[in-house]
């Protein structure tokens, strides 16, 4: 549900408007608090009651929380309890904690939170742990493949105390790093319509053979590196590679022709640095590197500028379906 529609009777101006009386991570915590429809009266009544109570005495301690990506518009349609956990920190220490919530990409990202809260310039983030593993590694033992198989498999493994010896600790010592919360969100397989009469595919055996395109950060370098040792691997697409942050010279040379597209405005990998890779892989012969740049767009192609990656990647992925060529 957007903010918009949730508000009733008011607009997103109007909740900038009681933020901008009671601070935002005031409002926040009181628009969290709603399940339903609220009007902006009942907002207003909630964010100033909500600011009373937590500034009703000097905090001893005040945490800065980046919450990259989140922010008023999406925090109520995914609860991805970064609200909850804030608000039950600051009830539980009885106001001796007080958090700071700083959110929509203003201090971090997706791809920055671990490394500036590492650097200690953010107290706690909230960010998806395949972003994350960039600065901390260890989290990409959350994402294999199939080690889930439900929602309830992984709270069952959050709330074990076998996590303190399997996850938090190892996180600890390696990345510096405590693991606070999570929202227990899956990662999907999106199956091609070959797959729409077949049983759910519940073995990583089932997809032997087929023919798959992986994406994500993390996993995207990965499937990328593929490339040296898979020969039936016969191209690739890479969107916004961060070219900036990690080392692609194991291109060198690379097997299969490609797609790389990015933003003229990103400012998480710089459009120069993606140039130069492109520039060094232009060297090689046998194979041909495409190169698109979407003029005014950033790292997450917001709109206006998301039709046209998608579609610059479908027209692409279409034509190489015709051509029997590396």
């Amino acid at each position: 549900m957007e903010i918009g529609k949730k508000l009733s009777g008011g607009s997103r101006r109007d909740f900038f408007r009681v933020a901008g009386r009671y601070g935002m991570s005031s409002t926040l915590l009181a628009a969290g608090g709603f399940g339903g429809a609220m009007s902006l009266a009942n907002l207003a009544q909630a964010a100033e009651s909500t600011y009373e109570k937590r500034f009703s005495k000097e905090p001893k301690h005040t945490l800065k929380f980046g919450a990259s990506g989140f922010n008023t518009r999406n925090l109520l349609i995914e609860r991805a309890g970064a609200i909850e956990f804030a608000r039950d920190l600051e009830e539980r220490t009885d106001g001796e904690i007080r958090i700071e919530f700083i959110g929509d990409n203003q201090i971090c990202g997706q791809l920055s939170c671990v490394e500036k809260t590492q650097q200690g310039i953010v107290d706690i983030y909230a960010a998806s742990t395949q972003n994350s593993a960039g600065g901390a590694p260890y989290l990409n033992v959350l994402d294999y493949a199939y080690m889930f198989p439900s929602r309830a498999a992984q709270y069952h493994f959050f709330y074990s105390p076998e996590s303190q010896r399997i996850l938090r600790d190892p996180l600890e010592k390696r990345h510096g790093l405590k693991f606070l919360f999570t929202h227990c969100e899956l990662r999907g397989l999106q199956m091609g319509s070959t797959f729409a009469d077949k049983p759910t595919v519940t073995k990583l055996e089932e997809l032997f053979g087929t023919k798959n395109r992986v994406t994500g950060t993390q996993l995207g370098r990965i499937a990328m590196q593929l490339l040296m040792r898979r020969p039936e691997i016969t191209g690739f697409i890479s969107v916004a590679p961060p070219a900036n942050m990690y080392d692609f010279t194991f291109l060198a040379p690379c097997p299969s022709s490609g797609l790389i597209i990015n933003g003229t405005a990103d400012r998480v990998a710089p459009p120069n640095d993606t140039r130069l890779l492109v520039e060094k892989l232009h060297e090689q012969k046998g194979i041909t590197i495409t190169h698109s740049e979407i003029e005014g767009a950033a790292h997450f192609f917001e709109d206006p500028h998301m039709d046209d990656m998608i579609g610059q990647v479908d027209g692409y992925v279409r034509r190489r379906l015709t051509e029997t060529t590396r």
